[in-house]
This record gives structure tokens, C-alpha cells and sequence, in this order.
């Protein structure tokens, strides 16, 4: 038996006493660094704080007796201070911790506790070290500054707690498996990973993350890769192993440091995410990397599977600190259940302090209070807990019905920036309820503090823009299902592999080098020009934003619309259909979107008489003009020319038109405007789409939920349409045959009284076209998605400006779980 389950973890260091203080240590791929708390500095209160935790995240229902529990310390110091913990022992390395916890629990005890404690005394403060960036041999060597406590004696403590998987335990994950070798050689070790497969019954194909020893000799660390190498890579050509190094963290060689990297496999596995390595660019000793199935992120993403019962599997390879023993360790998250809650979100956005007042003066005092108080504030989780504190108290005022008229937010990621914020608003909050010739009274930041005179969504509606295809981009989203969890137990509602939904190998490329900006460039400009494949993404993507928006801040759109294709995904977003899972298998089998109106465009060449040995290419293809649909028609029509349809009205002076090539030309040279290409597109929106008008519809004929609180409008007829199956998926038929009035529809929608309008999906091109529609009428845009800044800053903008505009919005999310 070398199974044990995970059932509690527990961090004490500087940046925070908590496990998820130390996850986003390395989800981020930051350094340990600082001083503990005073109140720390002795080793029997660190131990007792490190204990408190455990019990505190145990996910063992029951009360285990205090006879039935052991405790195991991976230190350097003496015993002195474990003496009044019963039932423990003192090891020098992981490997033999484990063996020790074996030994416990066969004979009898229910859980037993590893603590890892480093009390080196270090007496200077800065300690600069040669050492290999993490993981090893990812790039050259370079010297590391390591900050290091000045004359104390406690660094810091990392534990778990382990069991004996049974029926009816909760944990995070089980370690499958666990071998040793104090022979070493490259043989040895691929015999002690292989003893380390079977005992756990994985193959290689199962293993998705590998995590390396970081401070190994240089010939250990050859050892190692070869190993490896000689068991993970034997079965598959394509780059299926992640690999990574906790030395990103923990920078230097410490007792906490094999606690460290056992910890890091447990929370990538329980949080679903491959670990980042910063500092890579790529592998030193390209040899060892030839011919292998190892690659490394240079940022922390996704470790999508391909369905609910497939496990994700790590391995830990680790060489002990005193260079004599190898340990190979297996890691799943086997069994642990779909919900899982982190902390990420509320540790990674920036600080977001709401205030209300009745006058901007009021505002203002508030601000200023706010201010005192902050400068009080010790760490930047007192500061959240500031924020925390500010908006209870705006609910509370509002439930007692002292509703105020405005609202004000402050966004910062410390205290330095909440400042700078601050005074900006000093400078203009005045001007923004004064000056009366703007249509928005507002107060902006490039940082997204808000505030705005003229709340919106007091006599305004809501809507929610579902964009169409061709948004998506390398690295949409990377981090979004680490920020909100939930998305993974969501994503089955309405697909059975979300990672293929996604195409996540496009969107996060998997390399042995890093990607250059101009190789990033090409392969946005191969998704833009793939939209077969990539149009999977932009469904995908649209339904996790409506489903964060709607179920994690509880947000509730009026109204909802969506721009071409953005038309059937705004469906499966809003959960109008039971079961949207039936599309996948139908587009699979389905020939209209592979063949009929893509592909071969075999609808297009009936209809026109064309040779099938035409190149699809030389057939249809699609261009963005700067021109007004008037003027487009208007040119068909004097030249007639012909096989050329306009097929997307976007703004007054821009339109899509689609069709032959030579015709489109023509057309182009004739208007003498300028023109995006946008490569070999499906053929809808144009007269031959009818062709398939039947199919289509049939395509999207679904059961549907019995009501939804939003009014969803169709293009097809500029109205919302009814909650009947039959009514929707001829909608959607209709609108994919006929050209889009993007204008007109935005227009409806607002003279039906949408003011806000949240785009739900990748990029925020839909919220530009609004911006332009409704230039000199009073709305507002929402991108819930802008390429090149962190969704978890988007979001918290978001979130600022709907607050302001007073829609109903829940912001616990934002300061929730801080420890």
C-alpha cells in the first residue's frame, strides 16, 4: 500500500498564512520573500499556527481522536520543539516521511501530519546563489538575488495531512504512488519511476505535468532528464508532458523545499492548472529536450482532460538534498469532486473599493476616510478587508433603505496605486458632475476607477452582445477557470471536453522554446483565417463569460442579442436550451457547415456550376470594406456585377462582403475603398445559405427551458423571439441566411430601452461597433474581454462600472476567502 489521500494542506510563510497564499506563489511564479510575523518567530507558535490550519481545512467530516493521529517533521533543527506532539518522529527528507507515513497508518492511526520547518539561522540578509533557473536546464544559468530573513530563526512551514482513501473521505487529491533509489544511476531511476507506474496501473500517456529537481549536481540533473525521458517519452510524438520547478518559489536549497514541490503537484492537480516557469525561453542542452514529450509554459494555464472520469496526473522526480536518494511520487486528483473553490480571484484582482454619497462632495469624504484608514494597513490583506468592510456597508445602508443617488469606485492592486487613484479623483470628480455637455458624466482612470454622475441602470435596461466568430486569439482566457473555478463544473452542460471546445493547444501553444512576438502574431492571424475550427472556441468562451456573469456575480441581462453566429451561442450561454451538449454530435455529423457551406462548398458550386476540381479558395472568400451599405449596392447594381452579396452591415461605413473572388475584386476596385481580407469563411448570410435553410434549422431544433428572464432579439426579424424550439432554431436559420443590420438591431435594442450593453465573449470589437452606432446617444459598453490585460483586472472593471451604473451586481467575490 502506498496510496495515501490528501485530506488537509497548510502554508505558513511570509506572504500569508494559508495554502492558497502559497498556491498563488505558484500559479504566479513568485518568489518566497520577506519576513514572518513577530508573533511567528518561535518555532512552537509556528508549529501551533501550521496545526490550527490543518484541522481548520481538513475535509475529513469526522473528529478524529487525538490518540489516532501522528506527526512527522522534515527539519534540520533538534526536537526540542515537537516534544508535545505525541505520536512523532523526525525525518530528514520527503522519501522517508512517506515511508514513515505508511508505517502509521498500517498500524492503526487515522491521519498522520507531515510538517516541513525550516529554522535555519541565516545571518545576513541577502544570500546570492548560483543556481539553475527553474525547472532544470530550461535556460542558462543566471545569479539570483535571494532574500532571506536577517538573524531569525524561523523561514517559514508547509504540512498536509494524509489517510487512507475509504469510502465516504473527501481530499484533494491522492498520491497514487511513491518509490526511492539511494543507488544512484540513470538506470536506477527509470527502474524506480517504472516500479512507481505499476504500482499506481498508469502508462506514460496518463502523465500530464512532471516536476524536476532544481538543485541537483549537474550530473544528477542528466541522470534525471535521461530517465525520464526514457519512460514518459516512448508512445507519443506530440508535446503531452508539462514540465516545471518549484525553485521558482523557493529559490534556495531549504527543509521546506521537497514539502514544496510535493504541495505544488497536490494544488496543480486539486486547481487544474499547469505551473508557469517565468524565466524559461528554452532548454539548455537542447539534445536532452530532442525527440522528447516534454514541453514548458512560460505562464501558468488550463489542464483540461478529456472528460469528467479522466484523472490528471503529475509526477514528482526529485533528488534529496543531501544528493543520495531519489524519489519518484505519482499525483491525481482521482475521485476529488468537480466543485472546487480557490482563492485566486480575490488574491490576483486589483483592490476594488465601492464608496456611495448624495453629492460628490459626500463621495469625497468618504474617499478621504477611506484614505486615513488605509495608511494604517500593514499588508495588502488588511487593505482588502478595508474594501471588504466598505461595500458591507453599502448594502447595508441600501437595506435599510438609505439608498444613496451615486456611486463611486477605486480600483488599485496596493496601496501605492489606490493612492495615485485616489488623487485623480480629487483632481476631476468635481468636473464629472458639472460639466453637462457630455453625454456620459463620468470620471475614468486608465487604471478603471469610476464614477459617473448619471447612473444608467436606474431607468435602463441591460443587454447582454454575443460576438460572432473570429475574436478569439493566443492566450484568451488562460486564466479564467483558475480565477472562477466553477467554469469546469459548467463547462459539461454544454460540451464533454471544453479543452477541445476551446482548441486549447492553439490557443496555448505547446513549445520547447518560447514563442516569439512575431511567431504569436501568425498564429492569431492562423485563427482568424481557421474559423471552422476556432469558431468552436468562440462558443465556448462566450457561454463561461454569461455563465461568470450571471451565476458568479449574479448578474441578470434584460435583453440579449448576438452578432451573426454570436446568435446560436447567445442560446447555449443563456442556458435557453436543456440540453446544448446535442450540438456537438449533430455539427459532427451534420455535412451543412463541414461540406455544404464550408470545406468543399458544395451548396456554392451547385448552384453555380462549378467544377469540383476548383480550389474552395478560388471559389468564396470575404472582405471588410470601409464603405456604406448604400454605396455598395448601389456599385453591385450600376456594374452589375455579379456573384458578390453584401453579407454583414457593421457600422454605417462598414461592411462585409463575401462571394467570388474575381467579383469581389472587381467591386473593391470600383469603390476604390479600403479592404480587410478575411480569408475562406463559411458561406452564410448570402442567397445560397437558403439553400441549407431547412437543414439549419433542423441543426438547432432543441428542447428549451421553459422561460428566461431575458428578452433574447434575432436579426431575422429585429424582435425578441419566443421560448419555443421551432421559433428559435428557424430564427437562427433565418438570420445565417440573410445579411445582418448589425445598426439596426443595436438600434432596436435600444430604443426597447437598453443603455448598457456587456459584451459576453472574446475581444471587444461588437462594443466598438456599439460605441459607433450610438455615438451621441447616453450607453454605456462593457467588454468583458480586452486582449492584452488580465481577466482578472477586466472583470474587476467590469464589475466597477456596473456597480456604478447601479446594476445589480453581488461584489463578494472580490474580497471573499482572504485569510
Amino acid at each position: 500500500m502506498n496510496t495515501f489521500a490528501v485530506t488537509a494542506m497548510a502554508s505558513v510563510l511570509p506572504e500569508g498564512e494559508h495554502i492558497e497564499a502559497f498556491n498563488r506563489l505558484i500559479y504566479d511564479g513568485l518568489a518566497v520573500r520577506g519576513n514572518l510575523p513577530d508573533e511567528l518567530l518561535q518555532a512552537e507558535l509556528l508549529l501551533a499556527a501550521l496545526v490550527k490550519q490543518l484541522r481548520a481545512v481538513n475535509k475529513n467530516a469526522t473528529e478524529i481522536s487525538a490518540t489516532k493521529e501522528a506527526f512527522i517533521f522534515i527539519t534540520d533543527s533538534d526536537e526540542s520543539a515537537f516534544k508535545n506532539y505525541r505520536h512523532h518522529c523526525n525525518c530528514h527528507n520527503l522519501s522517508s516521511a512517506l515511508q514513515a507515513a505508511k508505517d502509521y497508518l498500517q498500524k492503526g492511526m487515522q491521519q498522520v501530519h507531515v510538517l516541513a520547518i525550516d529554522m535555519q539561522k541565516v545571518e545576513q540578509s541577502t544570500l546570492v546563489l548560483a543556481v539553475d533557473t527553474p525547472a532544470v536546464h530550461f535556460s542558462q544559468q543566471e545569479n539570483f538575488e535571494i532574500n532571506r530573513l536577517k538573524s531569525k530563526q524561523c523561514n517559514g512551514a508547509l504540512a498536509l495531512t494524509l489517510a487512507l482513501p475509504q469510502a465516504n473521505l473527501s481530499y484533494f487529491a491522492l498520491i497514487e504512488a511513491f518509490a526511492s533509489r539511494t543507488d544512484i544511476s540513470s538506470q536506477n531511476i527509470s527502474h524506480c519511476i517504472r516500479e512507481c507506474m505499476q504500482q499506481a496501473a498508469f502508462n506514460t500517456l496518463d502523465i500530464g505535468y512532471l516536476e524536476l529537481s532544481a538543485f541537483a549536481h549537474e550530473q544528477h540533473i542528466e541522470m534525471e532528464i535521461a530517465a525520464c525521458k526514457n519512460v514518459y517519452c516512448k508512445k507519443s510524438d506530440e508535446l503531452t508532458i508539462a514540465l516545471g520547478a518549484v525553485a521558482s518559489s523557493i529559490s534556495y536549497p531549504t527543509p521546506l523545499y521537497d514539502m514544496a514541490a510535493l504541495l505544488k503537484v497536490i494544488l496543480l492537480c486539486y486547481h487544474r492548472y499547469l505551473a508557469g516557469v517565468p524565466e524559461w525561453t528554452q532548454g539548455k542542452h537542447q539534445e536532452h529536450w530532442m525527440y522528447s514529450s516534454f514541453y514548458v509554459t512560460s505562464e501558468s494555464k488550463s489542464w483540461f482532460v478529456s472528460d469528467v472520469d479522466t484523472p490528471r496526473v503529475a509526477a514528482l522526480s526529485l533528488f534529496h538534498k543531501d544528493a543520495t536518494t531519489y524519489s519518484h511520487v505519482l499525483v491525481s486528483d482521482r475521485g476529488v469532486s468537480l466543485e472546487r473553490q480557490n482563492c485566486y480571484f480575490a488574491y490576483s484582482c486589483p483592490h476594488c473599493v465601492p464608496f456611495a454619497g448624495n453629492s460628490a462632495t459626500e463621495l469625497l469624504q468618504g474617499i478621504h476616510a477611506f484614505k486615513n484608514a488605509m495608511l494604517s494597513c500593514n499588508n495588502e490583506i488588511q487593505i482588502r478587508a478595508l474594501a471588504r468592510q466598505a461595500y458591507q456597508s453599502i448594502l447595508d445602508e441600501e437595506d435599510a433603505l438609505n439608498i444613496k443617488s451615486y456611486r463611486a469606485v477605486i480600483l488599485g492592486h496596493n496601496q501605492e496605486q489606490l493612492l495615485s487613484e485616489i488623487a485623480l479623483f480629487e483632481a476631476g470628480i468635481f468636473q464629472a458632475f458639472e460639466d453637462k455637455t457630455k453625454i456620459h458624466w463620468e470620471l475614468k482612470t486608465p487604471k478603471g476607477s469610476y464614477l459617473t454622475a448619471k447612473p444608467l441602470g436606474e431607468g435602463g435596461k441591460l443587454a447582454f452582445v454575443f460576438p460572432g466568430l473570429g475574436s478569439s486569439y493566443v492566450g484568451l482566457g488562460q486564466d479564467i477557470f483558475q480565477l472562477f473555478p466553477s467554469i469546469f463544473k459548467e463547462s459539461f452542460r454544454f460540451t464533454k471536453n471544453v479543452g477541445e471546445e476551446l482548441q486549447e493547444k492553439v490557443l496555448y501553444p505547446r513549445r520547447q522554446q518560447l514563442l516569439s512576438f512575431r511567431e504569436k502574431r501568425q498564429l492569431d492571424m492562423e485563427i482568424v483565417l481557421n474559423l471552422k475550427d476556432v469558431g468552436k472556441t468562440d462558443t465556448t468562451y462566450s457561454s463561461i463569460c454569461a455563465h461568470i456573469m450571471t451565476h458568479v456575480f449574479q448578474v441578470r441581462p434584460d435583453m440579449a442579442f448576438g452578432y451573426s453566429m454570436g446568435e446560436a451561442n447567445m442560446m447555449t450561454a443563456l442556458e435557453v436550451w436543456k440540453n446544448p451538449t446535442l450540438l456537438e454530435s449533430r455539427f459532427r455529423e451534420s455535412d451543412i457547415f463541414k461540406n455544404k457551406l464550408y470545406g468543399r462548398l458544395e451548396t456554392v458550386r451547385k448552384l453555380w456550376n462549378i467544377d469540383n476540381r476548383v480550389p474552395s479558395e478560388n471559389l468564396w472568400t470575404t472582405f471588410t470594406l470601409k464603405a456604406s451599405q448604400a454605396a455598395v449596392a448601389e456599385c453591385i447594381q450600376q456594374e452589375k456585377i455579379a456573384r458578390v452579396f453584401v453579407t454583414l452591415i457593421n457600422t454605417d461605413d462598414n461592411v462585409v462582403i463575401a462571394g467570388d473572388p474575381f467579383a469581389c475584386m472587381a467591386l473593391i476596385q470600383k469603390l476604390a475603398c479600403r479592404a480587410i481580407p478575411m480569408g475562406f469563411v463559411p458561406a452564410i448570410h448570402s442567397p445560397p445559405t437558403y439553400e441549407q435553410y431547412e437543414g439549419i434549422a433542423e441543426l438547432y431544433s432543441l428542447e428549451c427551458n421553459e422561460s428566461c428572464s431575458s428578452k433574447l432579439y434575432s436579426s431575422s426579424c429585429y424582435l425578441p423571439v419566443p421560448f419555443r424550439s421551432k421559433a428559435i432554431a428557424y430564427a437562427i436559420a433565418k438570420c445565417f441566411c440573410e445579411p445582418v443590420d448589425f445598426p439596426r438591431l443595436v438600434n432596436r435594442v435600444y430604443d426597447d430601452g437598453a443603455r448598457i450593453f456587456l459584451e459576453a465573449g472574446a475581444g471587444r470589437t461588437c462594443s466598438t461597433w456599439i460605441d459607433k452606432i450610438l455615438l451621441d446617444k447616453e450607453h454605456v459598453i462593457v467588454p468583458l474581454n480586452v486582449k492584452g490585460t488580465a481577466d482578472s483586472v477586466t472583470f474587476t472593471r467590469v464589475l466597477a462600472k456596473l456597480f456604478c451604473h447601479k446594476v445589480d451586481v453581488n461584489l463578494h467575490p472580490l474580497y471573499e476567502n482572504i485569510f
